[in-house]
């Protein structure tokens, strides 16, 4: 069995629940820096540069045309051809990834004491994952050769499928898949709950029949709060280290930011903006496939073969797109917030949660405005902080009472 050392129960017992309003603390601030820099670097180069390298290399070398020729030997029939070559391709790709998966997920979370996990508890999700891989995979493969190879428009009706199925996996990722990877029971503190619940309605949330704590302190370090599902799924999800290292106003600062999501039709939104990029994305790579017929044994349109060159072509065209989506998404998020503020009324409740997550998380508050620009999906925290302090301005908000004076980031 691994086991990291963990210096971190030190650093951990300095984030009281106790402490409101938090303040950071100095020596977490350096650490965050290099942690976020070293992290954004290895999610370019795992997440982007290496996976495009791969890609290239697995359809110029021939060898996706060797998989596919493996897989015509199997069998006759296109389908299967097409299965086979998938659980190959994936397992490749999947073990091929492994190494860093391991070293970021598992032993530099350690390093930094921001995990909890055991190397086996590790694997296992790991084996869960490559599980719910083929599970997912193989049949969306299935379906979009199958569309690729008897409609003229494939495009279209590939783009209509990626999003009726993006609202699928809404309704069942808090019903199926978080159960899979965490232990998730029912929050207890029924006062709380009708308190959430009241929070909920007048979001235009109804029917919120379940509140639900996960047990990421099995894992991670790192707190949260989300609302998930549709209609009857529909579900508040408190993860244990909020409720364990956070006040209860700062708990419901973070619903409350969630729930905003809900009533500015976010999800909406987004699925509306996949589609305005899904169709043009789909429309290029169909004019890719057919420029590609007779390179590195690609003998047809459909041809298995060409499938890194769909994957290649798709992650660059949305990692050129990315700074697009990220600046919406954050303003998404900006939003969320002041929904919070003018639910909770409670600023003081918005910054101390910011600071705090920034510290459990050692997430950077103050990065770079160009890598902020480029890779961020969510706005810095100072930033954030800075749009609490211009809510309190317009509300005429002074909380002379709490005997501190929260304003320190000129704006």
């Amino acid at each position: 069995m691994i086991k990291m050392p963990d210096d971190s129960k030190e650093e951990e017992n300095l984030i009281k629940k106790e402490e409101f309003p938090y303040e950071y603390k100095p020596h977490l601030r350096k650490k965050s820096k290099i942690y976020s820099k070293n992290r954004l670097i290895a999610g370019l180069v795992n997440g982007f540069l290496l996976p495009s390298l791969f890609l290239a290399f697995f359809l110029i070398s021939g060898l996706s045309a060797i998989v596919r020729d493996f897989a015509r030997g199997l069998s006759d029939n296109f389908y299967v051809q097409v299965a086979i070559y998938g659980v190959i391709f994936f397992s490749f790709v999947t073990f091929i990834d492994l190494p860093a998966s391991f070293y970021m997920g598992y032993i530099y979370e350690h390093k930094y004491g921001l995990s909890n996990q055991t190397a086996k508890s590790w694997f296992v999700d790991f084996f869960k994952s490559l599980l719910l891989l083929y599970l997912f995979s193989i049949p969306a493969l299935l379906i979009f050769y199958y569309l690729l190879s008897n409609f003229q428009f494939w495009w279209v009706i590939a783009g209509l499928v990626i999003l009726i199925f993006s609202l699928l996996v809404t309704a069942v990722v808090p019903v199926i898949l978080i159960p899979i990877f965490y232990k998730v029971e029912p929050y207890t503190d029924e006062e709380h709950k009708r308190h959430l619940r009241e929070m909920a309605r007048k979001a235009g949330v109804s029917n919120i029949e379940k509140i639900l704590v996960v047990h990421e302190s099995a894992k991670s370090k790192k707190a949260n709060a989300a609302f998930a599902g549709l209609g009857k799924t529909k579900r508040i999800l408190l993860f244990d280290t909020l409720l364990e290292k956070f006040t209860r106003d700062e708990v419901e600062a973070a619903v409350a930011h969630e729930l905003g999501h809900y009533a500015h039709k976010d999800l909406i939104k987004g699925i509306i903006l996949d589609g305005v990029t899904i169709f043009p994305v789909l429309f290029a790579i169909d004019y890719i496939l057919r420029s590609s017929v007779g390179l590195w044994g690609i003998y047809a349109f459909n041809d298995v073969a060409g499938f890194p060159l769909i994957l290649l072509s798709s992650m660059l065209i949305n990692f050129a797109l990315s700074p697009i989506s990220n600046a919406i998404s954050r303003k998404f998020e900006m939003d969320a917030d002041t929904f919070s503020l003018d639910m909770t009324n409670n600023p003081l409740a918005e910054i101390s949660l910011e600071k705090r997550l920034a510290d459990l998380d050692l997430e950077d508050t103050t990065p770079s405005p160009i890598v902020e620009f480029l890779f961020y999906s969510h706005p810095s925290v100072e930033k954030r902080i800075r749009n609490v302090y211009r809510w309190m301005d317009m509300h005429n908000y002074r909380p002379r009472e709490h005997g501190r004076d929260f304003r320190g980031i000129p704006y």
